[in-house]
């Protein structure tokens, strides 16, 4: 389990069963189509400035993922992610999505730990503008995506939360 501090506020990461197929699926749905694949993931969600926080942990059902991003199974699981965005913007879950701006970074600047692709974009979610990111690579033998979500206007707050938190996942998949 992890827990990421800061002042006045905590994040705590837990499991819970996740459909590897989904796209779309209308928040706060418990129920899974019958045969359908399930992995556990690893979600947080925390109120104020930062916004919203996801750790994901799969497979798509690939044996022996390697470490960092160069695999043929982590770069289709980052297209695959950002379909999924384009796929809830058609079907009008967000609203003016922007352009994915594309990159390679690492969770932890200072120490270069963890390299991962990363999208940047904005979207209107119930009439408020939002800032995500979505940080994909392979770890002991898993895809780890990270989303992170927060309003437009709380975008300096946000930063430094943001960078608190991906220092932290850094640290706890060491």
């Amino acid at each position: 389990c992890l827990t990421h501090r800061s002042p006045g506020k905590h994040v705590t990461l837990s499991f819970r069963p996740r459909d590897e197929g989904s796209v779309g699926r209308p928040r706060g749905a418990t129920a899974w189509p019958p045969g359908t694949r399930k992995s556990a993931h690893r979600s947080c969600e925390r109120p104020g400035a930062f916004g919203e926080g996801w750790v994901y942990l799969y497979t798509l059902g690939v044996d022996g993922i390697p470490d960092g991003i160069d695999s043929a199974v982590v770069l289709h699981a980052f297209d695959g992610a950002l379909k999924d965005i384009e796929e809830a913007g058609r079907q009008g879950s967000y609203t003016n999505v922007s352009p994915f701006v594309k990159s390679t970074t690492t969770l932890d600047p200072h120490t270069g730990a963890l390299p991962a692709l990363c999208a940047r974009f904005t979207f209107v979610l119930d009439g408020i503008a939002k800032d995500s990111a979505v940080y994909i690579f392979g770890s002991r033998n898993r895809i780890v995506k990270l989303r992170l979500t927060s309003a437009v206007a709380e975008a300096d707050t946000a930063k430094v939360e943001s960078a608190a938190l991906l220092k932290a996942v850094a640290a706890w998949l060491r």
